[in-house]
């Protein structure tokens, strides 16, 4: 891996040592509702699984500011099925604490670019329809809307629609 990769803007490749801090943030999206289509937190050892099974083809990296990660992004599995493998899911969860500054945007960016070095034919992005500053994002990064998935996501106050986008790495 190259140096660049290892350390831009506070971003370097995840470790097993980041497993505690990326879960806390993962549950704290779960528990708030918001960011992710889970609605059980996860385990360390689920959050493990999910991001080092099919290593080395997927990827995870961490930002970390002041030795404390503040967010995370990850090169992952679409669908489990072999048909889908040329298209990757790209995932980002940021501690609330450090939204809007930054830190999720640099983070897309960069597993953005390693999904085209590594060669995948697309990429998936699925997100909430709120709040609106996020399909911006991913529009911004390239991502075009396929439509939405309507009423598909269970929470405390009734059933919210998700938004598909797709971005061809490979053109």
């Amino acid at each position: 891996m190259s140096r660049a990769i290892q350390k831009v803007m506070g971003i370097r490749p995840l470790t097993s040592s980041d497993i505690p801090a990326i879960t806390s943030i993962f549950n704290e999206a779960v528990s708030s509702e918001e960011t992710t289509c889970d609605i059980q937190p996860r385990t360390e050892e689920q959050i493990k699984s999910w991001l080092t099974g099919d290593l080395p083809k997927y990827e995870s990296y961490v930002f970390e500011k002041d030795n404390e990660v503040l967010g995370w992004a990850a090169i992952t599995r679409y669908h489990e099925r072999e048909a889908y493998s040329p298209t990757t899911e790209l995932v980002t969860f940021v501690r609330r604490a450090a939204r809007n500054k930054g830190v999720g945007g640099e983070l897309m960016r960069l597993v953005l670019r390693r999904a085209r070095e590594i060669e995948f034919h697309s990429a998936v992005c699925i997100v909430f329809p709120e709040p609106a500053h996020i399909l911006d994002s991913v529009r911004r990064l390239g991502f075009q809307e396929l439509g939405q998935l309507h009423a598909v996501f269970p929470t405390s106050t009734g059933f919210h629609d998700v938004v598909l986008f797709q971005l061809f790495l490979q053109q």
